[in-house]
Parts: C-alpha cells; sequence; structure tokens
C-alpha cells in the first residue's frame, strides 16, 4: 500500500469512491496527528496498531480496485478475546485487500491482540460508547457518532452489536448515510426474555430496521424471528454463517491423540474420569451457574463427572458474575470438580479432549459452540436457542432440551457417558455433516460476494445511487 508521511489539511476531499458519481458525498478525514491519537473528549482518533507516526492517517486509497466505496464499521467493543472482534478484524483485512475504504469505531473497551494489522485502517474511539445501558453516557456517544460521521462522510456505514447497531445507525441516518447497514451477531429481544424487558428492544429494533437498507443474520432462525416481528423483510436481508479460522480448524483434525490425552489429564483430577466442557464468555446469558449443577448433578447419579469452564469475563460490570460462579461451586462442594479454565487459545483441543459438550446459553443468534463441537467430533447437549436446530441433529449428533432442564440435561450428560461408542458415533455424525460454509474462508468469501451485490450494480448509473438499486438487481 503507498504510504505517504505528508499530513493533509482536516478540509482536504478524498477523491469521489465512485467514477462518475459526483452525487456521491466525498468522504473527508480529519488531520493526522504523531502519537496516534487526535483530540480530547470523548472522540479520539487513533493510529493503525503499532505503526511509525509517519504512516499515520495518510489520505485513503484503494490499493487493488480503484472506485470502492469507504465503509465505516462501527462496533460498541472489540476486544481480541470476542468472537466478535476476531471475525470482524478478519473481514476488515479482506476488505482491506480487496480495495474497500475503511473506518473502524469503537467503544471504550478497545483492546486489539499485539499481531493484528490495522494498517490502512482509519481507527475511531468514542469512549462513552459502551455495552451496557447507562442513559449519560448514551446520548454523548450517539452525539460523538453523529459529529464524527458527518466529517468523515462514509459512504456506507455498517455497524455491529446491539449499542452500536442502534446510536450508528440513526447517527448514520441523520448524516443522510446513503448506505447503512446492520449485522445481527445475536438476538436483542429474545423470547427468553420477560415481555417487559423484551418489548422495549422490540419496538426500538421496528424503528430502526425502518432506516437500515441491509441486514446480515448469522442464522436462518434468527432472520426468521426478525422477518416475523416486523424488524427487517426477506429482500433487505441475509444470512452469513460465522466461520471458524480454517487454520484452527484444520491444526484440531491433526492433533494427535496422545497430544489430547494430556491435555485431558492436565484437567481431570480428584479421580474424575468425565469431562465435560463448556465454552463461553463468562456473562449471565451464558448460565454457566446451569452446567454446573447439570455436572453436580451427574455426580449424584454417579457418573464422577468433571467441568471445565473454558472462558472470562471481558468486561470489569461481568467479573463480579466470575466471582458468583466460583462461589456457586463452592456452595455446591463442586470447587473440586470444577475448573475455571480462563480464556483459552486451545478451546477447540480442549473440546476434542472431552467426553461430551454442554451448552446452557439464555440465547444466542447462531451458537459458535455448537459449530465448534461438531468440528471436533464431540456430541452436545444443548438448550434450545436460536440456531440450534440449524447445526444439531437433535437425537443423532446431539440433544436439544428445553430451556433450564438441568435434570435433563443430567440425563443425557449421562446417557453419553455410559455409552461411548455411541457417543463417538455422534460426534463423527456431527463432523461428516457439518457445512464448509462454516468455515471462516466461506465467511468471508460469502461477505465479499454481499458487499458486491450492493455496490456493483450502483457503478455506472448514476440514477440508482441509492439502496432502492440493491432491490431492483435482485430481481
Amino acid at each position: 500500500m503507498n504510504q505517504t508521511s505528508t499530513r493533509i489539511p482536516s478540509q482536504t476531499l478524498i477523491k469521489n469512491s465512485v467514477p462518475g458519481h459526483s452525487s456521491w458525498p466525498s468522504p473527508s478525514f480529519p488531520l493526522p496527528l504523531a502519537g496516534g491519537v487526535r483530540g480530547g473528549g470523548d472522540c479520539m482518533q487513533m493510529s493503525s496498531i503499532q505503526q511509525p507516526a509517519s504512516d499515520m492517517l495518510a489520505s485513503v486509497d484503494f490499493p487493488s480496485r480503484q472506485g470502492l466505496p469507504v465503509i465505516a464499521h462501527i462496533a460498541t467493543t472489540f476486544k481480541a478475546k470476542a468472537g466478535s472482534a476476531r471475525r470482524l478484524y478478519r473481514l476488515l483485512r479482506a476488505l482491506r485487500d480487496h480495495g474497500y475504504g475503511l473506518i473502524l469505531i469503537v467503544g471504550r473497551d478497545f483492546e486489539p491482540a499485539a499481531e493484528w494489522d490495522l494498517e490502512g485502517i482509519h481507527v475511531h474511539q468514542i469512549r462513552s460508547l459502551v455495552k451496557y445501558i447507562n442513559p449519560a453516557d448514551d446520548l454523548k456517544a450517539f452525539l460523538s457518532l453523529r459529529e464524527l460521521l458527518r466529517r468523515l462522510r462514509p459512504h456506507a456505514v455498517h455497524t455491529h452489536l446491539a449499542k452500536a447497531g442502534i446510536l450508528g445507525r440513526w447517527a448514520a441516518h441523520l448524516n443522510h448515510t446513503p448506505f447503512i447497514l446492520h449485522t445481527i451477531h445475536g438476538p436483542t429481544f429474545p423470547r427468553t426474555l420477560p415481555l417487559f424487558k423484551r418489548l422495549p428492544y422490540l419496538l426500538l429494533e421496528r424503528m430502526t430496521g425502518r432506516i437500515t437498507d441491509f441486514f446480515v443474520f448469522v442464522g436462518d432462525e434468527l432472520r426468521d424471528e426478525y422477518i416475523r416481528s416486523g424488524v427487517c423483510r426477506r429482500n433487505n436481508s441475509v444470512v452469513i454463517r460465522t466461520g471458524r479460522p480454517d487454520e484452527e480448524i484444520d491444526a484440531v483434525l491433526k492433533t494427535r491423540k496422545e497430544a489430547l490425552l494430556a491435555l485431558r489429564r492436565s484437567i481431570l483430577r480428584n479421580g474424575d474420569d468425565v469431562l465435560v466442557v463448556n465454552v463461553g464468555r463468562v456473562v449471565p446469558s451464558k448460565q454457566q451457574d446451569h452446567a454446573i449443577k447439570v455436572v453436580r448433578e451427574m455426580r449424584q447419579k454417579g457418573v464422577m463427572a468433571h467441568l471445565a469452564l473454558v472462558g472470562e469475563a471481558l468486561l470489569d460490570q461481568e467479573k463480579s458474575h466470575m466471582k458468583s460462579l466460583t462461589e456457586l461451586a463452592c456452595r455446591l462442594e463442586m470447587d473440586n470438580h470444577v475448573t475455571f479454565t480462563g480464556h483459552r487459545e486451545d478451546a477447540l483441543k480442549i473440546m476434542a479432549a472431552s467426553d461430551a459438550v454442554l451448552h446452557t446459553s439464555l440465547y444466542e443468534g447462531l451458537p459458535n459452540i455448537l459449530v465448534e463441537c461438531a468440528l471436533t467430533a464431540k456430541p452436545v447437549v444443548t438448550y434450545a436457542v436460536s440456531g440450534a436446530a440449524e447445526v444439531v441433529g437433535n437425537g443423532a449428533t446431539g440433544f436439544i432440551l428445553d430451556q433450564g432442564d438441568i435434570p435433563a440435561a443430567a440425563d443425557r450428560l449421562c446417557f453419553l457417558a455410559k455409552h461411548p461408542s455411541l457417543s463417538g458415533l455422534m460426534g463423527k455424525r456431527a463432523r461428516r455433516f457439518l457445512s464448509e460454509e462454516y468455515r471462516e474462508s466461506t465467511m468471508i468469501q460469502s461477505k465479499l460476494q454481499f458487499y458486491e451485490r450492493i455496490f456493483f450494480p450502483m457503478i455506472g448509473k448514476k440514477a440508482d445511487m441509492n439502496p432502492k438499486a440493491f432491490a431492483n438487481a435482485e430481481r
């Protein structure tokens, strides 16, 4: 990529990104400053991670294909240990390599991995943008987003996660951003929530859906629920499944049995001989407390099971939940039979070393853990959540149970422990039937094609410079 150390005046406009389309607003970027941060207050402009000052925020260019639009991606959080951030990073990298101009706007919780290459991506941080509701911070974040988008004027805004999805789309709408897109990673109004909590989110999503041009869903059930609820339509939404990095999948498939056995032994202790794994971020909605109770019931039934809880609390507001889980394990006299592993880069291998996987989440978009479980050829016992039936063949590759049915989960896991041959067969069947669309390479290719479907019909068609052209192109 052609880099320059020349600083650009704050009012300099970048050349229109679609040839011949002067009606599109030209994106503009403020003056880059050494040190990686621009200005004070709520909004900070940051350099590409670990880049020298001379490479900071030079003018956007399009290294591979001229004429592609500038897209601003807005995410509430961007932490390397979170799956949503890892997938967004891979998408940004692919879009950059294909020539799109890119802006990344993130909230307070911004912790990319040291090795992530964000060169050529304009990064801005809004410190008042946080995951949990705080009216004062939320208003401040919205005003900061509106002002930032007014200055940057991207051709499209693509939002991720709930808070950024609402605030970012309305900020883009008020700035007349030509295209507004949103990815639904999980439901904001799941039916498992009480009505008094669910209804406000549903109404807010319906209102915001009216100003959203395109939706991306991670699963069919999730998309169908949003269509039934009047948030989006079938002709302005697509399903692109989240994928696990190909190299991680291949590494697990090539892992020697001896290595998995050693990993298993490092977790099992105190005479326990059945390893149950629960993987997920430590937050109340993942219901890891249910997993502890399930394994306790297994032990009461005579199955000497051990639980490995893989994951950690990433935000300050979530760390108290981790403490409550450790206290619960002590109260139930399970502290010697539960291992809190924290975040593990080898989570797939831990799953592969287990006897079965237990998924206790209250709600999901499409549970990535169920996909990963199939990749490791292990049977799964899961509560009924959105997307579970898309991955798990009930009774064939695992078991789908009613939400919160702890006794049934213990019964199914005991059954699998007592019938290891059948358990192994179910796991192998799960891997065999898992589609290639759950690989990250497939996910990235599908998203690139999605962007092409949106933007390419507009090139050379000045009259169609609006989202309706997408619907016309689909006919």
